[in-house]
């Protein structure tokens, strides 16, 4: 097995001991599953054309389908899934997303925010019905405090704050629908640019040794752990919240090479997601077109 148990961390949560370095295709992480994107690169409901990010909800994987330029729900272990936002062709609403880079759910019924890139919004959809737009001018990018450039990701820290990464601004503005006021909170170059809007405001600070490049960060309130997607190294690696820096453990992937489609490789993962119990971690595998999921449990 390639994990082994050094401390206790609550009543059932084991701290893994850390592999360094996460180097090279002679580490492998953990099996995963498929729950979206079955039969590949595709058009239709059982297939995928570069996913992006992925969203959770108890029974619901919620996959942002970037390329095919719509938001998929799948029920697992269903194969096939179906369309929450957009229609698979990209163009402006009320019909069509262009782009979608990420996407929060706000409740029941596939209430969802979606962040479109090539659009420069943030619209809202319920049922692959369109809302509103809920930041942005559909179509015409800026710089100002109202408008977007190429946005590539969202956070909801709580029902009215919302974290937008405006990626071609380089910047992250918070807008509170309550006040309708937005705060531009960051701007410093291109640091941030392609930092995942989750991994800037969430509560999970990075102290990871040799990531080379984050695409994702996500976690629970239950293990005491949190995952770093590091895409360009095609893996994923666990760490201890509020732990001491470290080279974290590697959980999914290989860790440097994207070998051979297999449910125990990645291929430039991006976004990730876990259950509100801790049993579930979600990636974005983009470049195989698919997303994996893997059990935690078998971490314990």
């Amino acid at each position: 097995m390639l994990f082994s148990s050094s401390s206790t961390i609550g009543s059932t949560q084991t701290l893994l001991t850390p592999i360094i370095p996460c180097a090279g295709a002679a580490l492998t992480g953990l099996q995963g599953t498929t729950v979206g994107g079955f039969s590949g690169q595709g058009e239709g409901p059982d297939t995928l054309d570069a996913p992006v990010n992925v969203a959770l909800t108890a029974a619901l994987v919620y996959i942002v389908d970037t390329d095919n330029h719509r938001v998929m729900m799948y029920t697992p272990p269903a194969r096939t899934g179906v369309i929450v936002a957009g229609n698979g062709n990209a163009g402006v609403e009320p019909a069509a997303i262009n782009t979608p880079y990420d996407a929060v759910i706000l409740s029941a019924n596939s209430h969802i925010l979606v962040c479109e890139k090539n659009n420069s919004i943030i619209s809202e959809w319920i049922n692959d019905a369109y809302v509103q737009t809920v930041f942005g001018q559909s179509g015409n990018s800026g710089n100002t405090i109202a408008l977007l450039n190429n946005p590539q990701g969202l956070y909801l820290k709580d029902p009215d704050q919302l974290y937008i990464l405006d990626s071609g601004n380089s910047r992250v503005l918070l807008f509170d629908s309550t006040t309708n006021v937005t705060t531009e909170l960051i701007s410093d170059g291109h640091q941030i640019k392609m930092w995942p809007a989750s991994t800037l405001y969430s509560a999970y600070t990075v102290v990871g040794i040799g990531l080379t490049d984050i695409k994702g960060i996500c976690g629970d309130q239950i293990s005491g752990f949190y995952y770093v997607v590091d895409g360009s190294a095609n893996c994923v690696k666990r760490f201890v919240v509020d732990g001491p820096e470290s080279y974290g453990t590697l959980l999914a992937g290989q860790c440097g090479s994207a070998g051979a489609k297999t449910d125990f490789t990645l291929n430039n993962p991006n976004g990730c997601a876990v259950t509100a119990d801790g049993g579930l971690l979600n990636v974005a595998d983009t470049g195989n077109s698919r997303v994996q999921q893997y059990d935690l449990t078998l971490c314990n």
